[in-house]
């Protein structure tokens, strides 16, 4: 996967609908002499997943001086669900942050770095129709921050994000806020099936009380449950501890793992989306309704002073 600019829309890998006529017959030639293309499509599907899917794609945000988002392989033993389970089922121990637990994978000094590549969807036109949703819809892909995870979806071609399934998330619980719309959700994520979030209290939140910060906690909140509308089937929200702040009697390990449970069983609630919609359009109407109130109000306080001043 080649580096995409955060602006801008990428390059695509969608075909073309206007394909001329020379080529059409190049295209025809391939599948019928080559001895991949003429395997069952079951067995091409097979190869495709293997070459294309089964990894975590670590996304790093953009940088201030390229502006390009970057990623590597997660070559870990653990994937990100297995690490989440693991914390959750081990209240005593304590983790690295998620910059520190993938250091080695997001070393990019190295010269063999792994990387995940689309060069073969480029070998012919039949391949890259059968396989150019696959580096999407086949691999889980993991977020540095709220603001990477934006950058990416918007960058990408809707087609490639509606066949995103998985997806991971770090939250280091600091001011910045997930920006995603809801009609961006709606269109760009629509197929979204797993969500890992780790919400993270690094050295530098070690006078945060995050028990008394009421305020704070339910802006974390609402920006992570957009995500419910997507119909989630698999969800996990987990307070990752670092170092060793939670030695810290400011912060409240417990008040934390209570809030990110209410945050998990939120999103995986069902979504009445006629009933909201309802709900909306009652408070558009009622917001009209007082509207057109303090319209007649202004009218007879206008109307009453003429008549004064004609009474005079």
């Amino acid at each position: 996967m080649e580096p995409v600019k955060a602006r801008g829309r990428p390059r695509k890998l969608l075909l073309a609908k206007n394909v001329a006529k020379k080529r059409c017959a190049i295209y025809d030639s391939n599948a019928t002499s080559s001895p991949l293309l003429r395997l069952p499509p079951e067995i091409r599907n097979r190869i495709w997943r293997y070459v294309f899917g089964g990894n975590e794609v670590l996304i790093v945000s953009p940088d201030g001086s390229s502006g390009s988002i970057r990623h590597s392989l997660c070559h870990l033993d653990n994937t990100m669900q297995e690490e989440a389970s693991l914390i959750r089922s081990d209240d005593q121990l304590i983790r690295h942050s998620h910059q520190a637990r993938h250091q080695s994978c997001l070393d990019w000094t190295r010269p063999r770095r792994p990387a995940l590549s689309l060069m073969a969807l480029q070998a012919c036109r039949q391949l890259h129709k059968e396989a150019r949703l696959l580096p999407y819809h086949d691999n889980s892909f993991v977020f540095d921050s709220a603001a990477g995870l934006e950058a990416f979806i918007r960058a990408l071609v809707p087609a490639q994000s509606q066949a995103i399934r998985s997806i991971c998330a770090v939250d280091t619980m600091g001011p910045a806020q997930a920006t995603l719309t809801t009609a961006l959700l709606d269109v760009r994520l629509l197929h979204l099936e797993q969500l890992v979030v780790f919400f993270e209290l690094n050295g530098g939140h070690r006078e945060f009380s995050f028990k008394r910060n009421v305020d704070f906690r339910n802006r974390k909140a609402k920006a992570w449950l957009q995500f419910r509308r997507l119909q989630l089937t698999t969800v996990l929200v987990v307070p990752c501890r670092i170092e060793n702040i939670f030695a810290n009697k400011r912060v409240d390990p417990e008040m934390l793992e209570l809030w990110a449970r209410e945050v998990e069983r939120a999103l995986l609630e069902p979504y009445d989306r006629d009933g909201i919609a309802r709900r909306q359009e009652e408070k558009r109407a009622e917001r009209r309704r007082q509207s057109e109130l303090d319209i007649e109000r202004k009218e007879r306080i206008r109307a009453s002073g003429k008549l004064r001043t004609l009474e005079r």
